[in-house]
């Protein structure tokens, strides 16, 4: 999956090239990928259909319906879920079936990728904004997000002029990110906006806040062990309940998913959803089966273990001063010398 760190959103949404910006796109020179940063791309598409876009349409059952919408902007939920369905098809027949990804290089380009209908069905990222290398460092990741917006323009031919227009300003990168989702989303109600907007929202949670449960479990365990220390019964309490809520798929979910989240913004301030429906998807999306329920285990034994040993120490230590005397009574209290008390 893409990066782990999440992207300014004014990165996101401009990574689908705009339609009058389709004829300068197609007269870059484009070399076909190859190698490993094809499988790069198909690996985006292969696990974005298995993983992502089933969560977007549960997301998109219990959003505000007022911002769910397909292609031109209009219908609800069935519109929304037929079109992602149509965008991820059409992306694997370009990515998966006919290999059709390509590959340009322009710091001029202001777009991540673009999508090309004349002649064979394409898309073409620029690889001087993103990589298709996994161990690039220096770039964003190219995301199953960007596919996904441009294999949308299949179906949407076209972003509307005022989404143009407003994408080309100059002050674009100083805008809030309120600011481009009410322009875009809001108002102009672009449907591969808000596909990649979803999308890498999810793909960024996935990649980061799942996937990642559990080495920083392991980057805390020591502060726990000693908040147990501390704190005595009420810390071992706490951390045991912590332990157990990660041996379920629905507890693990209230520990990634809660008020202290950063993450998921979107689909809270946008789509509405509340903690307690979020929790709920994200524990029946197969994710902690997937990817987190075998390190949880192996965690939890790890902590359990630690923490035994914690006990049996502390045991041990109160145990030997019980035991200890506290002084040495003599029988001689007093040493004399002369009659006289020694002092």
């Amino acid at each position: 999956m893409p990066s782990r760190q999440t992207p300014p959103l004014r990165n996101t949404v401009i990574c689908g090239a705009v339609a009058s910006l389709l004829n300068q796109g197609c007269a870059h020179d484009l070399t076909k990928a190859q190698g490993e940063k094809l499988a790069f791309a198909k690996e985006l598409v292969q696990q974005g259909g298995e993983y992502i876009d089933p969560v977007l349409e549960e997301m998109a059952m219990v959003a505000n319906e007022d911002l769910v919408f397909g292609v031109d902007g209009k219908g609800g939920v069935h519109a929304f879920c037929e079109d992602l369905h149509d965008a991820s098809k059409n992306l694997e027949y370009i990515v998966l079936e006919e290999e059709q990804v390509y590959l340009f290089n322009d710091p001029n380009y202001s777009f991540a990728a673009f999508y090309r209908k004349s002649g064979r069905d394409l898309i073409a990222f620029n690889e001087a904004c993103v990589s298709l290398v996994d161990e690039n460092a220096d770039k964003r990741k190219a995301t199953y997000g960007i596919e996904l917006h441009e294999a949308a323009h299949k179906e949407d031919e076209a972003h509307s002029a005022a989404v143009d227009a407003f994408v080309a300003q100059e002050n674009f990168y100083n805008m809030s990110e309120n600011d481009i989702l009410q322009k875009l989303i809001v108002e102009e109600r672009d449907f591969p906006y808000l596909l990649s907007t979803v999308s890498e929202e999810l793909e960024f949670f996935l990649s980061g806040s799942v996937k990642e449960f559990v080495t920083r479990q392991y980057s805390t365990l020591d502060l726990m062990l000693q908040n147990v220390e501390t704190q005595g019964e009420i810390g071992h309490s706490s951390f045991e309940e912590e332990l157990v809520k990660m041996g379920t798929a629905e507890g693990w979910a209230t520990l990634v998913v809660n008020e202290n989240s950063t993450h998921l913004s979107f689909f809270l301030n946008y789509w509405g959803i509340p903690y307690e429906e979020l929790q709920r998807i994200i524990a029946e999306s197969g994710w902690y089966e997937e990817f987190v329920e075998e390190d949880v285990k192996e965690y939890v034994a790890e902590a359990r273990r630690q923490l035994r040993e914690q006990c049996e120490a502390r045991e041990g230590m109160d145990q030997e001063i019980v035991s200890e005397p506290t002084f040495e009574i003599s029988p001689h209290p007093k040493e004399h010398e002369g009659g006289r008390l020694r002092l």
